[in-house]
């Protein structure tokens, strides 16, 4: 009966320590943007490459809502958060044009914007230009031409990044 009582004083000494434990959080990619599947929050930096959760402002949600780009989700305007690459963060000059996006002089590969969407549907954008971000912008990306990300509505800033994550069960791109 006494190790019954040390194994039982043991586990409620612990308990709290198991309480604070935060779960990890997971995230799910359904568009084309990114590999379909399941990626996990890391502790990585906002550091370019870096591949991170946005949450849309409410303006850009809804206009993506009612496009269908974005699904219903936990984010301002009750759509979907989309995942996208760091390519340039405080302090980098992004140049902006339809044939490119160049960031600090690097060209970023396939890259150029599309002027409509699969209906045939003009894609709205930010004006074609060069602009350094301030502290507390970042310029996503995501790899490919069908992504709806900076090459249309420019800089996103650092309180709608919501988490850096890394792939954990996704498809294969092969």
């Amino acid at each position: 009966m006494r190790i019954l009582s040390k194994s039982l004083c043991t586990l409620v000494a612990l308990l709290p320590v198991a309480i604070t434990v935060e779960r990890p959080h997971f995230y799910i990619s359904r568009t084309e943007s990114m590999p379909r599947g399941v990626y996990i929050e890391t502790a990585q930096p906002l550091i370019q490459g870096a591949l991170v959760v946005e949450c849309l402002p409410v303006d850009l949600a809804t206009f993506g809502k009612e496009r269908g780009y974005l699904e219903k989700g936990e984010c301002p305007g009750n759509v979907t958060s989309v995942l996208k690459v760091i390519v340039g963060g405080p302090g980098s000059t992004v140049e902006l044009s339809d044939a490119y996006v160049a960031v600090d002089d690097t060209l970023i590969p396939i890259s150029a914007s599309l002027t409509v969407d699969r209906e045939g549907r003009e894609i709205p954008r930010v004006e074609r230009d060069t602009l350094t971000l301030e502290s507390d912008e970042y310029f996503l990306l995501a790899p490919g031409v069908r992504s709806w990300d900076g090459r249309y509505y420019g800089p996103t800033l650092r309180e709608n990044i919501k988490a850096t994550v890394r792939p954990f069960l996704v498809e294969s791109s092969e």
